[in-house]
């Protein structure tokens, strides 16, 4: 598995034989070495949610997505909400029930806030594998990935995983996920990642000022959970 792309689907089925179908990850990721350090180093561990970038809602207010979480009837305080990057990540079969059950019960929201959210609302246990953040235990921080942020919530340029702009090829630091890792043709053309570039570097300057006040001003979109997945 060592420095080439995989199908992360196929590959946890394989080698993650007793939960196979409650383990989901991006259609291409690489990672530098095996990725079956990752998966052997978090099998005594019974949290119900193994996932990356976990943040609660006071970390990053500015988050373009918080808004999509919502009931027809019921709320949760904002300061309760929480986020997560689900590159690759675990659900224990009694979280996927719950949010079965949440769901048919009128819950809606982007998976990446949906699922933290909810699962802390409802007493779950979440663990990150990897980065600084509170969810991490000291043994395991940054040492599957790393990532870095700012109040806005957008992942900057200079961790292993981030949203954008795509990699061709995994970094130097072994044992680190990295997070896009696309074929050459699917690599955004360099128009489009110089605009990224400077769009991280805009947010980096303003501190998320721009997405805080456009978070703020009207996102009124609805983002079923059953319609995506996660990016």
């Amino acid at each position: 598995m060592d420095s080439r792309i995989v199908n992360t689907q196929e590959f946890l089925k394989r080698n993650w034989p007793d939960v196979p179908n409650h383990t989901s990850g991006n259609e291409c990721l690489l990672s530098t070495e095996r990725a079956r350090s990752l998966l052997s180093s978090f099998q005594g561990y019974d949290h119900d949610l193994l996932t990356s970038h976990i943040r609660r809602y006071a970390k990053e207010p500015g988050w373009f997505w918080w808004n999509t979480l919502h009931h027809p009837t019921k709320e949760i305080v904002r300061a309760k909400y929480a986020r997560s990057f689900n590159v690759v990540y675990r659900i224990s079969n009694r979280a996927l029930e719950f949010m079965h059950q949440a769901q048919s019960d009128g819950w809606r929201g982007y998976p990446e806030v949906s699922f933290p959210t909810l699962l802390l609302d409802g007493g779950f246990r979440l663990l990150d594998f990897g980065g600084k953040g509170e969810f991490t235990l000291p043994e395991y921080r940054n040492r599957f990935y790393t990532t870095h942020s700012s109040r806005s919530g957008k992942l900057g340029l200079f961790g292993t995983m981030r949203y954008r702009p795509s990699r061709a090829r995994a970094g130097m630091r072994k044992n680190k996920i990295y997070h896009p890792v696309k074929p050459e043709p699917m690599i955004e053309p360099a128009r489009e990642r110089l605009k990224i570039v400077g769009r991280c570097a805009l947010e980096m300057i303003t501190g998320g000022v721009i997405l805080r006040i456009r978070n703020k001003i009207g996102f009124s979109g609805v983002w079923d959970v059953r319609e995506s997945s996660s990016i």
